[in-house]
């Protein structure tokens, strides 16, 4: 599915909680509207990117004449103030702002940047864009980052490796995807045996084991878990568990009551779901059947998401230890989730979640979600759950299967996204072996292409970031001295991560 979070609906607010707007990018006659019209969209997030990139602007060499910078990196008084005319500084910065070749090709030196300062930073660039076919928006900045990484990455895993080392087992897991004859002969056979953990699923003890299952191997259910720092106290980390569990890209395009495009959505997504359990084998009774009850599931999903009481920042975060999480939430057996985690993680030579117990390190941005989810488990058998679990494992292991299941996901892209041409293979294949083997595929390419040169590079521009940051902070009024020196401690306490971990973290070549 593409990334709907590069292309939302203005003042559209994310799963993420965060928000974004669009520009359309289409030729002055193409019709708008409509979910199957192909719609061309740009992150909002570039204008962001622009005015950093345009803030930016001779960071390292200061060029001669008028408009230049300060020692230190600041603008000088000559440049602010030393043009009679507004008009003609604009004019200066455009012939000698010292603009980078790709900043200067994407600003419109026509617009005043106090009128309109994306336009100014992004114009030209908003007007000669193109989104590729097979995209349902592109990111200036990052979007181009990622194809390089993509491309550099590629060529990596089709070089050979000697038998038995750790970059060829990249090169293997890749070359098996790329195997187009053979997955093409296999179809649906590789998931026969997911769909076998599903199928078995009699007790709630056994759906509990296929849910722990599916977490180890990175498929997405009703539970998501992220490690991210503490909003508080940023050098301790929590287990964040957040709201998940839906294929289309966030709630609102369930509410079918109020909505004739969620309506639209929907049955698309009905016509999927069906359509891909049928090529895994299944009846088309069967299919029907699992896909009424998957939208069934998701549009609860959907409706606890939506009726999460709205909470201040100060109190959106809600810190929990095991004990407390299980009196939240009853019918969700915790200890067995995360000790089946746990053993999963021994299994392959890692210790996870091993700090859970009586620390207040659990966070739950959503605490009704779950509220609700565990009366929900309260409320069904586990076989109530099954249908769902066997679309979502299809689904979600669809995009590596045969040109069958492929087209079929293209239909729903197409309808949900106005793509018009499915990714190439190798990049599908790239971004799989890149999610099964991330520690290797990381190791691959830091020794290829993040040399200890540039590293060190890095880490000595953020370094003088730190310390101008810091020289800035003993000059700021505002602050009384208590304050002044906790800021002060905290930038000190910053450890920067750049490129790859500083010494041999523990998931580092454990890929097995």
């Amino acid at each position: 599915m593409a990334d709907y979070s590069a292309a939302r609906l203005p003042g559209h607010q994310a799963e993420g909680g965060y928000y974004t707007f669009e520009v359309h990018v289409r030729a002055p006659d193409a019709k708008s509207g409509g979910a199957g019209a192909r719609r061309r969209r740009i992150a909002g997030a570039v204008a962001g990117v622009c005015v950093a990139a345009v803030c930016l602007i001779g960071a390292t060499s200061r060029p001669a004449g008028p408009v230049g910078l300060a020692e230190g990196g600041g603008v000088s008084n000559q440049m602010l103030f030393g043009s009679r005319h507004r008009t003609t500084f604009l004019d200066q910065l455009k012939t000698d702002g010292n603009f980078p070749p790709a900043v200067h090709s994407a600003m419109d030196f026509t617009v005043d940047p106090c009128t309109n300062f994306f336009q100014y930073a992004c114009g030209t660039w908003q007007k000669k864009a193109v989104i590729p076919a097979e995209q349902g928006g592109i990111a200036k900045s990052w979007d181009t980052a990622e194809d390089k990484a993509y491309a550099a990455l590629h060529q990596l895993m089709l070089a050979e490796y000697p038998s038995g080392s750790p970059d060829r087992k990249v090169h293997d897991w890749f070359k098996s995807c790329m195997d187009l004859k053979t997955v093409q002969e296999k179809k649906a056979a590789p998931l026969k045996p997911w769909l076998a953990s599903v199928e078995a699923i009699d007790s709630h003890d056994k759906l509990w084991d296929t849910l722990v299952l599916f977490q180890l191997w990175s498929i997405p259910t009703m539970i998501k878990l992220s490690v991210s720092a503490d909003e508080k106290e940023p050098l301790k980390h929590d287990l964040f568990l957040e709201p998940s569990g839906l294929v289309l890209p966030d709630s609102s395009y369930y509410d079918t009551e109020d909505d004739d495009d969620a309506k639209k959505h929907v049955a698309a997504l009905h016509k999927y779901l069906k359509s891909i359990t049928m090529l895994a084998g299944y009846s088309e009774e069967e299919a029907h059947a699992s896909a009424d009850r998957t939208i069934e599931v998701e549009k609860m999903l959907a409706q606890f998401q939506d009726d999460e009481p709205w909470v201040s920042i100060e109190d959106s975060y809600m810190h929990y230890n095991k004990s407390q999480l299980e009196a939240h939430s009853p019918n969700i057996p915790w200890d067995k989730y995360f000790g089946g985690l746990s053993a999963g993680c021994k299994e392959s030579g890692l210790e996870c979640l091993s700090t859970l117990g009586d620390k207040n390190n659990l966070v739950m941005d959503a605490p009704y979600f779950y509220q609700k989810l565990s009366e929900a488990f309260g409320n069904h058998t586990a076989d109530y759950w099954k249908p769902y679990l066997r679309t979502h494992v299809i689904y979600n292991l669809s995009p590596l299967l045969s040109d069958a299941f492929l087209n079929a996901t293209f239909k729903l892209d197409a309808e949900l996204d106005g793509v018009e041409d499915q990714p190439a293979r190798w990049h599908k294949c790239v971004a799989a072996v890149q999610h099964g083997l991330p520690g290797l595929t990381d190791q691959l390419y830091v020794k290829h292409h993040f040399p200890a040169s540039a590293k060190k590079k890095a880490m000595t521009m953020m370094e003088q970031l730190r310390q101008a940051f810091i020289s800035n902070l003993k000059n700021v009024k505002w602050m009384d001295e208590k304050t002044r020196a906790a800021a002060m401690h905290k930038a000190e306490s910053i450890d920067f991560n750049i490129g790859s971990p500083p010494r041999g973290a523990p998931l580092w070549g454990s890929d097995n």
